[in-house]
């Protein structure tokens, strides 16, 4: 139960930015906080310590121990997110040097599946 609510939490407050962008008039009160807690990066920064505090605290674990597991967590996928983030620099560097188009255009008559 816990586990499927707190990593549902994003999800939940992006799709609640989608809908107040959607529903509510330009200058409304609600639609800055939506678009703050709707951005993909806070959502999971929310979760996060949602997550901290009913899997950690909540459950007996003291900050130091919940550090650690944090830290050890950012070690095992630093280097996924290191090459990811790589990748995305790479692909805008191509996009913006008009280098994607060309690549297209040459692979354009080929038989050679793009992946």
């Amino acid at each position: 139960g816990v586990s499927v609510w707190t990593s549902l939490v994003p999800v939940v407050l992006m799709a609640m930015r989608a809908i107040a962008e959607m529903i509510l008039p330009k200058g409304h009160a609600f639609l800055p906080v939506a678009e703050f807690l709707g951005d993909p990066v806070m959502a999971t920064l929310i979760a996060v310590l949602i997550a901290m505090f009913t899997f950690g605290l909540n459950r007996g674990r003291s900050m130091d121990q919940i550090n650690d597991t944090l830290v050890s967590s950012i070690k095992i996928i630093a280097m996924m997110l290191l090459i990811i983030g790589g990748g995305g620099a790479f692909k805008q560097v191509l996009v913006d040097s008009g280098v994607d188009k060309y690549i297209a255009s040459m692979m354009h008559e080929t038989n050679i599946s793009p992946l």
